[in-house]
């Protein structure tokens, strides 16, 4: 796995949307404070089911 975030065109383009969108504003400051904020929340969910894989099981 890389371990940086390579900030691409598909990166911009979806972070430009998110920052325009009302509900996603309503709750969030920034793409950052979003992107945080998933990141804490994938980590408790690894740390509640430590052997499954998080893709499939997690609803966004």
């Amino acid at each position: 796995m890389q371990k940086r975030i390579e900030v691409n065109r598909k990166v911009r383009e979806l972070l430009w949307k998110l920052e325009r969108n009302r509900t996603f504003t309503g709750q969030f400051k920034s793409a950052q404070e979003y992107i945080e904020f998933s990141l804490e929340e994938a980590m408790k969910w690894m740390d509640r089911h430590p052997h499954k894989e998080i893709k499939g099981y997690v609803d966004f």
